[in-house]
């Protein structure tokens, strides 16, 4: 029986969102967890991946702080708890519910409308501090230096990857919740991948078809997930698939996308909460950038996997003695992006300069910490 040890400060992290979002929830509560000496109990059941933290990946040494898979098992104690932040939810950590309030832009209690966040700048005297959050951006790649695949993911994604080998462009497109002018983006840069193999990431069945249709039969479509028609809603709120099977698909395009030679995405179309652009696109972008990285994500798999996935060969599409040539000409046609794709390429630019200038990425992870909301004001000091 799981019991909180009384000389041991806790944080339970519930993240919500999809992949990115919870990435970044997790490097910010294991920052603090790591600064201010607590344990940290994680919490993925309640966000869009639906299922335990350590069914999809294991911390690395050196994560920081001990770390705790949450179970229903512990929700007794957790109730238990006299010492808790926010107050509000002493005594019914397992009970209460988190809804996002706009006007605040974060999740609140639906009973006190009290914001399920805290400082993290401040080092509290409760023995308990629960958090649940949403909010991107691109400290997802932090996070994802300090873990692992779980044996069993890593060996699902190592057995989709090692057949497309290596040498192959990709582009990503979301287009569920949010929306992406895709049929001006294929056609834009229909050209640049005349005569090579192009990986379709999308959410979108729709998109994936419309590829089918926009790209010559010059360029060879290759594809390392089968997600099924959502009808518009997004992976991470969909039922239509299974919570690991969804994961396993979500991971495999990220790895595959941070290994092609070029990388293309565009911006958002206007939506309600202002978002320029997919977080998995932007953690996708960051992540290329970091082959070691990649890499080490791997760390469990199968020693043969991991070999076959990381030395085998460039796969080639017949352009032989041509292949310079166009090698070239697709060189003009990404240079051109710079015109038509100018924002999503400029934000790329800008992320590379910030890893070379900071590879740590530290800085604020929103969203930050608000005590007023909708009326609510917070009298609670820490």
């Amino acid at each position: 029986m799981f019991k909180l040890d009384p000389a041991t400060k806790y944080l339970l992290s519930r993240p919500r969102g999809g992949l990115n979002d919870v990435l970044v929830q997790l490097e910010k509560s294991r920052r603090y967890a790591a600064r201010f000496q607590r344990v940290l109990i994680l919490d993925l059941t309640r966000s869009g991946m639906r299922m335990g933290f350590d069914a999809l990946f294991t911390a690395k040494h050196g994560f920081g702080c001990d770390l705790i898979t949450w179970t229903p098992a512990m929700d007794p104690a957790l109730d238990q708890c006299p010492s808790v932040f926010p107050a509000p939810l002493t005594g019914r950590v397992s009970a209460y519910t988190a809804n996002w309030h706009t006007a605040g832009k974060q999740y609140c209690d639906t009973e006190t409308a009290h914001p399920v966040n805290f400082d993290h700048h401040i080092d509290y005297s409760e023995q308990l501090l629960i958090y649940e959050q949403a909010g991107g951006g691109s400290v997802s790649l932090c996070a994802l230096r300090h873990l692992c695949f779980s044996r069993d993911v890593a060996n699902q994604i190592a057995r989709r990857l090692i057949p497309i080998g290596s040498g192959y462009d990709a582009v990503h497109v979301r287009h569920t919740d949010y929306e992406t002018d895709y049929e001006m983006l294929f056609k834009k840069s229909a050209a640049m991948f005349h005569r090579r193999r192009l990986l379709v990431c999308s959410d979108s069945k729709k998109v994936k078809d419309y590829a089918q249709t926009c790209f010559g039969p010059t360029t060879e479509l290759i594809s390392v997930s089968n997600f099924p028609d959502l009808n518009g809603e997004p992976l991470f709120m969909s039922d239509k698939i299974a919570p690991h099977d969804a994961a396993v698909d979500l991971l495999s395009d990220l790895i595959a996308m941070a290994r092609s030679d070029v990388f293309l995405f565009a911006a958002l179309q206007s939506n309600r909460y202002a978002v320029k652009y997919s977080g998995f696109s932007i953690l996708a972008e960051v992540l290329r950038q970091e082959p070691a990285t990649i890499r080490s994500l791997f760390a469990n798999a199968d020693p043969q996997l991991l070999k076959d996935m990381f030395e085998t060969r460039p796969v080639q599409n017949g352009i032989g003695l041509q292949r310079q040539a166009w090698e070239l000409r697709s060189w003009f046609f990404r240079v051109g992006q710079w015109r038509w794709n100018y924002k999503a390429r400029h934000t790329s630019w800008r992320l590379k300069r910030k890893l070379r200038r900071n590879p740590g990425m530290l800085g604020e992870i929103s969203p930050l910490y608000r005590e007023q909301l909708a009326g609510f004001a917070s009298t609670t000091t820490p």
